[in-house]
């Protein structure tokens, strides 16, 4: 961590997220006392995401001290299963959603899908913009042979068997219980789940799954150097961050059908070429056919 950068624990409660698979931390009285004595003495606050409830609480304080807010948004509308969550997210995005980035002083997204959603019912004090994700090339980059090698050793993943590797939270969004059925579909390949949620893999005993819990960052690009294929049933996302990193790394990703659409809608026309090439140079017949076989 930098070190003009300082980071301060906040205890809270997640049983929403390990009852019904939805993240929203409601953190302590004293961790929220002093999210409110820092917006107070800030000169800028900025949160991700507009309906968590410590970005709330944090939009609030800090409105109350006079101090500018930027709202980052990654997210807008989540198409639970659930029609019960499913309708009460979109009214939380409507109510709460358009209070908080209608009144923040500058409101970035990080999808042209997700400002599009939000634009059509909030008003901002500012031209929303549009800010994608970056990916760090240094640290993700395609590996050699030998690397390749050492990661799984390191991994305890099978060196000779195709490796599969999903990353991220371990919740109903991002396609565990298709996860699931694939990975009891396909006994021939070796599955390596890298998160942490209450969907937990390692729950399945499947003889053919890994699971790493709560990986570091640094770890991140050897998991995606190490496998072969990084799969991503998810729903209700613009362009995962995930899958650039993976394809940074040289490994192809494979994405559902609500993904691939929301990522082609994401970008203007003079980007889809270089985007359908990209991924035409990534998601080959050639490596992935072994898996599907």
């Amino acid at each position: 961590m930098p070190d003009r950068v300082s980071a301060t624990p906040a205890p809270g409660w997640n049983a929403l997220e390990r009852a019904m698979g939805v993240p929203y931390p409601l953190w302590s009285p004293a961790a929220l006392r002093r999210l409110v004595r820092a917006c107070s003495e800030s000169d800028v606050v900025h949160v991700h995401d507009c309906l968590y409830f410590p970005n709330l609480v944090a939009f609030l304080a800090a409105r109350r001290a006079r101090r500018p807010v930027l709202v980052t948004q990654h997210i807008g509308h989540v198409p639970y299963r659930n029609p019960l969550l499913r309708a009460a997210h979109a009214a939380a995005n409507r109510l709460l959603g358009a209070l908080v980035l209608g009144g923040a002083d500058q409101v970035v997204f990080e999808s042209e899908t997700v400002r599009r959603y939000f634009s059509r019912f909030a008003r901002f004090r500012r031209p929303a913009m549009l800010v994608q994700n970056g990916v760090d090339t240094q640290r993700f980059r395609p590996a050699t042979a030998e690397e390749r090698r050492a990661h799984r050793l390191r991994l305890g993943v099978p060196p000779d068997k195709p490796l599969l590797l999903f990353l991220g939270r371990f919740v109903e969004k991002k396609g565990l219980p298709v996860l699931r059925q694939l990975a009891q579909r396909f006994p021939h390949a070796h599955w390596l789940f890298a998160g942490w949620g209450p969907l937990d893999p390692a729950s399945w005993r499947l003889p053919n799954a890994t699971v790493v819990h709560s990986p570091a960052t640094g770890e991140l690009s050897a998991l995606y150097q190490a496998a072969d294929l990084l799969v991503l049933p998810s729903m209700g996302e613009g362009f995962p961050l995930s899958v650039q990193e993976a394809m940074a790394c040289g490994t192809p990703a494979l994405v559902g059908e609500d993904t691939a659409a929301r990522i082609l809608r994401g970008y203007h026309e003079t980007e889809l070429d270089f985007l359908r090439d990209v991924l035409a140079a990534e998601i080959t017949y050639a490596r992935t056919k072994r898996f599907w076989d």
